[in-house]
C-alpha cells in the first residue's frame, strides 16, 4: 500500500508547537509528509527545515514549504495535520474536507471565536462519515491508559469518579481550552457513551487556577469528574510542567525526565514506564486511514459522536466559567 502523502497545517515549534514531533511520528508509522502550509511564506520555511530536521532520512525529501492553501491541497493530499491555534481550525477542516483529506486536528477542535461548537461538531461528523474520511482530534491521553491501569492494579471501566490536575501555560479563560480536553477525552475512554454534564460548577481560587467539578451523564453511564487546572508561573529550576490523574481517589503522577523526556507514572515509589502518547495517538490515525483505504465501497459508517460531545462538554465549561465573571 503507497504511504499515506500528508500535509501539515501551522506546524511551526511556535509556542510549544508539536509539529516536528507529529512529523516524527508520521514517518515512524509509514507517512509520508510532503508538504507544510504556513500563514507566510518565511513562517512556512521555518516550520519546513524544522519538520525536515524532525525526520531525517525517514522521508524521500523535504515537505515543501507554502503559504497559499490552494496550491497546498493541490498537492493531491491523502490526510492532513491541523496545527493552527484554536480558533482557525473550523475553516482548514472545511477546506480538508472539500479536497478529500483525513484530518487530524489539535485540541481543542473547536474554539472561540468559532460558535455552536456541538452543533458543528456534529455536522462535520457526518459530511467526514459521509465521504468516507477520519476526522480526529489530537487528544493523546487515552492512550495512557494502559500504563495508568499497570500502576493501578485495576481496570478504569467501571469507574465513579475521575479527577485530573494539569499546569497549563497559559492563564484564564485559555486553560479551559488547553487543558480541559484531556479529562474530557480519557472520561469518554473510560465511558463512550458519555454525553454531557448533568451537573457542573466552576471554582475560581485565583485568576490562574480552576476547580471544574460536575458528573457526566450518558444513557448508560454516569462519571463525576473534577479537574485541577493551575496556570500560575512556575518557580525557577522546577522542571516541565506537571500532572496527575486519579480514579476513585487512587492517583498517579505523570513525569517527566529532564534529561531525555522520557514519560512515565509515579505512585508512591513505584515508576511505569510511559510509552509516548503522541506516537500511539499518530499510528491510530495511519491505521485508521489504512483501514478507510483499504475498503473505500464500503457503506459509509455511523459518525462517531465522540468529537462532538466533547464539544458541547466543552462549551458548558466555559459557560459556567463566563458565569463566574
Amino acid at each position: 500500500m503507497t504511504a499515506p502523502r500528508f500535509g501539515l497545517i501551522g506546524a511551526r515549534r511556535a509556542h510549544q508547537g508539536l509539529g516536528p514531533f507529529i512529523a516524527r511520528d508520521i514517518a515512524a508509522a509509514g507517512g509520508n509528509v510532503v508538504a507544510v502550509l504556513g500563514r507566510t511564506a518565511g513562517s512556512a520555511a521555518e516550520a519546513a527545515e524544522a519538520v525536515a530536521a524532525a525526520i531525517g532520512g525517514a522521508v524521500p525529501a523535504a515537505p515543501k514549504a507554502m503559504a497559499d492553501p490552494e496550491a497546498f491541497f493541490g498537492l493531491g493530499l491523502d490526510a492532513v495535520c491541523v496545527l493552527t491555534p484554536a480558533g482557525s481550525h473550523g475553516a482548514f477542516v472545511e477546506m480538508a474536507l472539500g479536497h478529500g483529506c483525513h484530518v487530524l486536528a489539535e485540541k481543542p477542535f473547536l474554539w472561540a471565536p468559532e460558535t455552536d461548537w456541538a452543533d458543528r461538531a456534529r455536522d462535520l461528523e457526518d459530511r467526514f462519515a459521509a465521504a468516507g474520511l477520519i476526522l480526529a482530534v489530537n487528544a493523546q491521553w487515552p492512550w495512557t491508559i494502559p500504563t495508568l491501569e499497570e500502576a493501578l492494579g485495576n481496570p478504569v471501566q467501571g469507574a465513579a469518579k475521575l479527577s485530573m490536575g494539569m499546569q497549563p501555560a497559559s492563564s484564564g479563560f485559555q486553560m479551559i481550552g488547553d487543558a480541559a480536553p484531556h479529562p474530557l477525552s480519557v472520561a469518554q475512554a473510560i465511558a463512550p457513551d458519555l454525553e454531557a454534564f448533568s451537573a457542573l460548577s466552576v471554582e475560581r481560587v485565583e485568576a490562574d487556577e480552576l476547580w471544574i467539578r460536575g458528573t457526566l451523564q450518558g444513557k448508560t453511564s454516569s462519571l463525576d469528574i473534577e479537574m485541577h487546572l493551575d496556570g500560575r508561573p512556575l518557580a525557577p529550576g522546577s522542571g516541565p510542567r506537571g500532572a496527575w490523574i486519579a480514579i476513585d481517589g487512587t492517583r498517579v503522577e505523570r513525569c517527566i525526565r529532564p534529561r531525555d523526556y522520557a514519560l512515565f507514572f509515579r505512585r508512591g515509589s513505584a515508576l511505569f514506564d510511559l510509552p509516548d502518547p503522541l506516537t500511539l495517538r499518530i499510528a491510530d490515525f495511519l491505521q485508521r486511514i489504512q483501514a478507510a483505504t483499504a475498503r473505500p465501497t464500503e457503506a459509509p459508517r455511523a459518525p462517531d459522536r465522540t468529537i462532538s460531545r466533547r464539544a458541547g462538554m466543552l462549551k458548558a465549561i466555559v459557560d459556567a466559567f463566563e458565569a463566574t465573571a
